[in-house]
């Protein structure tokens, strides 16, 4: 490891805690901002869902950007121990596109697992990488439609998981893959 990544990833993890220690509850959705906020929301199946407390050691939200293959991709965790991620390929922003692959994960639920059934999409509105450092920022929206699948996301039943009004913004790691 060298000594720039080195200090890359103590940076990344003092601002997971830093920010993790001012997370807010969110009701509702959270605005849409472009700052690097570290917020994501949406609504699966019209319930809110929203990153949860993150801690130094525990990121729930992670964004990342493959300089080589020009792939974004985005995870988060939920207080109720759900997931989505998603990732694109050819990122461009602002231009709907349609999202490469997507999931989401509900613990404890009959379906453990709901992959993109119909292609969604994604907008990317703010793509900074900042030349030359190994964070920037990443703003969007977005939204899918899953059904039951298995943990290796291929399609297993016919319960359905609408995820809509999708957001985020936060600090996004750039790596040459």
């Amino acid at each position: 490891m060298t000594i720039t990544k080195f200090l890359s990833l103590l940076i990344l993890l003092d601002l997971s805690f830093c920010i993790g220690c001012k997370d807010k509850e969110w009701t509702t959705l959270p605005p849409e901002t472009q700052t690097g906020a570290r917020t994501f929301g949406c609504y699966v199946n019209g319930e809110l869902f929203v990153k949860g407390k993150e801690t130094l050691f525990h990121p729930l939200l992670i964004a990342s950007y493959y300089k080589n293959n020009n792939s974004f991709s985005i995870s988060c965790t939920s207080n109720d121990n759900q997931s989505i991620g998603m990732q694109l390929n050819n990122v461009e922003v602002n231009i709907s596109k349609p999202i490469s692959e997507a999931y989401f994960f509900s613990y404890g639920a009959n379906c453990y697992c709901f992959s993109e059934k119909e292609i969604g999409e994604i907008i990317i509105t703010k793509f900074d990488t900042i030349s030359g450092h190994a964070f920037g920022i990443v703003s969007g929206q977005f939204q899918f439609k899953g059904q039951c699948s298995d943990n290796t996301l291929n399609i297993t039943g016919d319960s359905i998981v609408y995820v809509t009004n999708g957001r985020f913004d936060t600090v996004l790691g750039v790596y040459d893959n």
